[in-house]
């Protein structure tokens, strides 16, 4: 719980896609490699056919992975970049979809947040 606190995302979409920006703070680097190895292994599981239950945010991601769109992750100083893409117009609007729901969901946390915890470390900005 100590990373989520710590952790900022940003989403950000574009014409074929959309772009995650995921940074944690110094020192937080092991427990986040961590983190995205449960998620990649969760993943691999989905992947070869295991059913597990699933939040809304993770049904449509897999969605997306399902369709066939493209995604690389780029590790970047303090964080990673994930870009989802694809040329197929009805993915491109899923991609579109999900990453515009991010935002909206995102904005709706830290207005939550900011009024029950002024100017928490990492989210003040």
């Amino acid at each position: 719980m100590d990373l989520f606190e710590h952790m900022n995302w940003s989403t950000h979409v574009f014409s074929a896609g959309m772009i995650e920006v995921t940074t944690y703070p110094a020192g937080y680097k092991e427990r986040f490699d961590k983190l995205m190895a449960s998620f990649e292994a969760c993943g691999a599981k989905m992947m070869a056919g295991e059913q597990m239950p699933m939040c809304g945010m993770c049904t449509s991601f897999g969605s997306i992975m399902m369709s066939g769109a493209q995604m690389e992750q780029i590790p970047i100083e303090g964080g990673v970049l994930m870009v989802t893409s694809s040329q197929d117009p009805k993915t491109v609007a899923m991609i579109r979809k999900h990453g515009q729901r991010n935002i909206d969901e995102y904005a709706k946390m830290m207005a939550a947040q900011g009024a029950h915890d002024h100017g928490h470390d990492g989210h003040a900005h």
